[in-house]
């Protein structure tokens, strides 16, 4: 709060307590002594474009989870749409000439409603005496919270007659005379492909009547991927995470090659046998991660280099 960016986050604050208001997240009651109530935090976050240009100043009010004891968990898991699905979308579009739409849920795991007895300490600056909230929606850090989050989406997709993928849970499908619409869930981001602007603009104003939404207009930066679109075809790429993991190993001044794995290499050339160093066997296993998630995405050139290099990890 005694940066130079204080009002920025002042105003992210007061957005997120807001939207907290709005959507009647908690009822306040009494304290009693045998209720498990958790405690919450404030997490602070620069939200950067597809140029590594801060976007969004976001304010997100948590619950620390790890508290929460005396509730069934059978169900936590929650899905989240494979890449895999994301790329033959966009390249169905690409051939079909099909524009690609991007929709962010605002506060989406607010729009939760829970079925559990869940209670809260307030955020700081709304603590009352002898009072708790007891919740009516989930908040994030809660267990159950993605879940919760899931179900409310995946049933209003159905409702508005889309049909669930079974290959993909997060893949939803509509399919009306000669018209095809696919709707792609990851966790608030939300991609929108369809061969009919009627429909894209119909499941707009639903969606807006249920949700609070922040419509992005076409796509161009979604789960860390850049789209570009253009009449003749769409490219994709991960320039600025790429950059990002340059600077993360001291590597942003290195030079630039043009293949991404030497002619005739030798596996020889590496070794199992142990680093003096633990930190620098770390730091090799994250850098290895970190390339694979890029590699998963944009990159299916550097498959084999991070094939090789995945058998020297110990």
């Amino acid at each position: 709060m005694g940066s130079l960016e204080s009002s920025k986050w002042k105003e992210a604050i007061k957005t997120e307590l807001q939207a907290l208001e709005d959507n009647h997240t908690w009822d306040l009651i009494t304290t009693e002594p045998q209720q498990n109530i958790i405690d919450t935090k404030w997490v602070f976050k620069r939200k950067k474009n597809s140029e590594g240009k801060v976007q969004v100043y976001k304010a997100r009010l948590v619950a620390r989870g790890f508290q929460q004891t005396g509730i069934s968990y059978d169900e936590v898991y929650s899905p989240v749409t494979s890449l895999t699905t994301v790329r033959i979308l966009i390249s169905i579009a690409a051939y079909y000439g099909w524009n690609i739409y991007q929709f962010d849920i605002c506060s989406a795991f607010l729009h939760s409603s829970i079925n559990e007895d869940i209670y809260i300490y307030l955020p700081e600056g709304h603590i009352q005496s002898g009072k708790v909230g007891k919740l009516r929606k989930a908040i994030y850090g809660l267990k159950k919270a993605p879940r919760y989050w899931y179900e409310t989406f995946c049933n209003f997709m159905i409702s508005q007659d889309f049909k669930r993928s079974k290959t993909d849970m997060c893949l939803y499908i509509k399919t009306f005379k000669n018209t095809k619409t696919f709707v792609i869930q990851y966790v608030d981001d939300i991609l929108m492909i369809s061969s009919d602007e009627s429909t894209v603009e119909s499941l707009k104003e639903q969606m807006a009547k249920t949700f609070k939404i922040k419509d992005l207009g076409l796509a161009s930066y979604y789960v860390g991927i850049r789209i570009l679109q253009n009449k003749d075809f769409i490219s994709l790429d991960q320039c600025e995470y790429l950059k990002s993991i340059l600077q993360l190993f001291n590597m942003s001044d290195c030079k630039g090659v043009t293949i991404p794995l030497e002619p005739n290499f030798n596996s020889s050339y590496l070794s199992r046998e142990s680093s003096e160093s633990q930190e620098i066997e770390n730091r090799c296993r994250k850098l290895i991660g970190c390339i694979m998630y890029a590699m998963l995405d944009t990159r299916p050139d550097l498959s084999i280099s991070i094939s090789i290099l995945s058998r020297f990890q110990n």
